[in-house]
């Protein structure tokens, strides 16, 4: 009996893991300087690097989501409670959970499931944007027509 065709998609290169997940430590680290200029971009780079790193470790060191969210909670944790208390060690260690699991979600490539296979192909972009009468140089009034003298 044949098996049904199951689509596994690609891995994306780690540049594209890191850059996401790098990107999302940026923005949190911006909003870590809380209005202090002088703060918002050096929090900004250091945001972004510890995400990536703590990224980099999910994708290459750990093997499931739950131990890169483990890692993750209780890396950031330690940074926001020795940074600023309690309660913003609690906060990074909420983003800590979404960033382990986001990171091994990236790195599998299991973002692209919802996707049409054809879309990582050139002529998908063909098949899903370029519509039928354009592809195939019949004009949908000159189709129609044909169709309703024959009937």
């Amino acid at each position: 009996m044949a098996t049904a065709y199951k689509y596994i998609p690609p891995k994306p290169p780690m540049w594209f893991n890191l850059a996401w997940t790098g990107g999302f430590g940026a923005i949190v680290g911006f909003l870590t300087a809380q209005g202090n200029t002088g703060l918002m971009l050096p929090y900004l780079v250091i945001g972004g690097i510890v995400f990536a790193a703590l990224a980099l470790v999910s994708i290459l060191a750990l093997k499931s989501k739950k131990q890169a969210s483990l890692v993750s909670v209780l890396v950031l944790f330690a940074i926001g409670y020795f940074y600023a208390g309690l309660s913003f060690g609690v906060l990074l260690a909420l983003l800590g959970y979404i960033l382990g699991r986001m990171a091994r979600w990236l790195a599998s490539g299991d973002y692209r499931l919802n996707l049409p296979p054809l879309r990582d192909h050139g002529f998908g972009f063909m098949v899903l944007y370029i519509p039928r009468h354009m592809r195939t140089g019949v004009s949908v009034p000159d189709y129609a027509h044909h169709h309703r003298d024959a009937a």
